[in-house]
């Protein structure tokens, strides 16, 4: 069907001039793979390794003239993938799979205003075996926002990133809650 199964070092992200008769075609994002095109932002998800199968999110602020890095805590080694849950607010919050794709789990970090350096929020954020983030904004409450958490008994929270996160699928799920991002 034509749909990307893994991030490919064969597929860019174009920027397409149409204002003349013309039409000029300007690579954007080198590997650039998947992208999501939201008021205020343009974020791609470019390519970093073909063998580990990660990647690394760019983002413009300008309406897609310049695309820059995002910076994650200097801890983070590893982006398998991205969810965007919520921009309404003036920054970003961001859902990011460390691990394989069978994982359950994932970490929320919130931007700056720009979208390009984010600060941990929350570890362990559950995911379905889709790869949803369980993540809710409550609209009528600015800065308001539930998240489910994975854990298992015994598990501390908040551990290390580098720690191993393979949880079992039988683990804890609790509800937090966010009275101000």
């Amino acid at each position: 069907d034509g749909r990307l199964t893994r991030w490919s070092d064969r597929v860019n992200m174009y920027r397409v001039d149409a204002t003349t008769s013309e039409r000029k075609e300007y690579v954007v994002v080198q590997h650039g793979n998947m992208f999501r095109v939201l008021p205020h932002y343009i974020f791609v998800a470019r390519l970093t390794s073909v063998s580990a199968q990660s990647v690394h999110l760019v983002v413009s602020s300008d309406g897609g003239n310049a695309f820059r890095e995002t910076r994650l805590p200097a801890e983070v080694k590893l982006e398998r993938s991205y969810t965007i849950l919520d921009t309404s607010e003036g920054f970003v919050v961001l859902h990011v799979l460390h691990g394989d794709a069978s994982m359950q789990v994932g970490n929320l970090y919130v931007s700056d205003e720009k979208g390009l350096d984010y600060t941990l929020s929350l570890v362990d954020n559950a995911r379905s075996r889709f790869g949803d983030a369980d993540f809710e904004v409550v609209r009528s409450i600015p800065g308001f926002y539930l998240a489910n958490i994975r854990g298992s008994d015994g598990r501390r929270r908040g551990r290390a990133l580098s720690e191993d996160r393979q949880l079992a699928s039988d683990a804890q799920i609790s509800t937090m809650v966010s009275f101000d991002k």
